[in-house]
């Protein structure tokens, strides 16, 4: 038996991790009411003492693909082929991505109050933004969803990996926000420089071009290298093009999501101890 002792050694150690997983979402769940406070405060913040209030979580996308479609189809891209479902599809998860990115950089600073004065599980910030991001993409892709049946350009059965994609693209985002945000405690300039990568970032990946028409070996090196071109690819092919998502895109985005996520998640643990001297 003394053969199978680093195989029981490394069956301790997986039982050891899970446990300690399991010991870790216990603690979250602690916080879930604070959590749904907070997803519900910014969703509501947006449109404080506006006449039309939620309304606005409808009109804001339904303006924007409007507008879509006048600028890049009666305008620009006739030669392309409903324009409007490209550009559109690619904006909203750009923007749910920017925004969980930009966001997270300055959210533990902004609440340095609350960081500083109480006890809680800082990461439930970042959780939260991600949260109320995720719930204004839902709102976005439906109401697209609606309009392309309505015109008669889809979508078709494959919008099932929608959720899939829109999951790990959260836990990625997740990931990033909680490096960027702790490491903004340190250094301040992060979240400016973060704002200007993502600006260039936007024209970087595909999402006011098609790929195919824009590929040349430098194009493809910078996109295979960028995990957001794979997130951005996949859900052109489910809701542009309607068909099933490249596989091997599909495998990156969701071995990349978890692993982005925990070193992340590891990286805050370690950086959250000089929070409150730093802030």
């Amino acid at each position: 038996m003394t053969g199978f002792k680093p195989v029981k050694r490394m069956m301790d150690s997986k039982n050891q991790y899970v446990h300690r997983f399991g010991h870790y979402i216990a603690y979250l769940l602690q916080y879930r009411t604070m959590m749904e406070s907070m997803v519900s405060k910014e969703l509501k913040g947006k449109f404080k003492y506006t006449a039309l209030g939620y309304f606005w979580h409808l009109l804001n996308p339904l303006s924007q693909i409007v507008i879509y479609y006048f600028i890049f189809t009666v305008i620009f891209g006739k030669d392309i082929p409903n324009y409007w479902v490209y550009i559109s599809t690619g904006m909203f998860a750009f923007t749910f991505i920017n925004s969980c990115i930009t966001g997270g950089c300055n959210i533990i600073v902004s609440n340095k109050n609350m960081v500083t004065k109480m006890a809680f599980a800082r990461e439930t910030l970042i959780f939260s933004k991600v949260l109320s991001g995720l719930v204004t993409l839902t709102i976005s892709y439906v109401i697209l969803a609606v309009l392309m049946l309505i015109t008669g350009t889809g979508p078709t059965w494959c919008i099932v990996f929608i959720p899939i994609l829109a999951i790990c693209m959260a836990v990625f985002c997740t990931g990033i926000a909680f490096i960027l945000s702790a490491a903004t405690v340190y250094l301040r300039d992060i979240a400016n420089a973060v704002g200007i990568i993502m600006g260039c970032m936007m024209f970087a990946i595909p999402i006011f071009y098609v790929a195919s028409q824009r590929a040349t070996p430098l194009m493809e090196t910078i996109w295979s290298i960028n995990p957001l071109y794979y997130y951005i690819e996949c859900i052109h092919d489910v809701f542009y093009a309607g068909v099933v998502p490249d596989m091997m895109y599909m495998v990156v985005c969701i071995i990349v999501a978890p692993i982005v996520f925990v070193i992340g998640l590891f990286v805050f643990k370690k950086l959250e101890r000089g929070f409150a001297e730093r802030l």
